[in-house]
C-alpha cells in the first residue's frame, strides 16, 4: 500500500486495523481534511492497536478516520521514510511532537 494524497486507505477502527500487517513499516493517520500523524514501527498492527485504544492524546483528539501504511524493513530505513513523509505531508501531530 502506498502512502500519499489520492491513495486509498483503510478505516481507523478495530476492524480496519485487524487487516494491517504484523510487519515493519511506516503508517499515517488522517481525516478527510488533514494528515494527523506519521509513525513507524517494527509491528504496524500492534502500534495501530496501541493508538486506537489509547485515549486522551493529541492524536485521538484529532479524530483520525483512516490510515495507510507501507512496508519498510530495517530501523534506519523506516525512520528515513517516516522523516520523508513528515516533510511531504506536514501532519499536525508530528509538528506538535517534533
Amino acid at each position: 500500500m502506498a502512502i500519499g494524497p489520492g491513495e486509498t486507505g483503510l478505516s481507523y477502527n478495530q476492524q480496519g486495523i485487524a487487516t494491517a500487517p504484523h510487519a515493519s513499516g511506516v503508517y499515517v493517520l488522517y481525516t478527510a481534511q488533514k494528515w494527523v500523524y506519521v509513525g513507524e514501527s517494527h509491528d504496524i498492527q500492534r502500534r495501530l492497536v496501541e493508538h486506537v485504544t489509547t485515549t486522551d492524546t493529541y492524536i485521538t483528539r484529532q479524530h483520525p478516520t483512516g490510515f495507510m501504511f507501507e512496508l519498510v524493513p530495517g530501523d534506519g530505513a523506516r525512520r528515513a521514510r517516516q522523516n520523508q513523509l513528515i516533510v511531504a505531508l506536514n501532519p499536525v501531530c508530528n509538528q506538535i511532537m517534533g
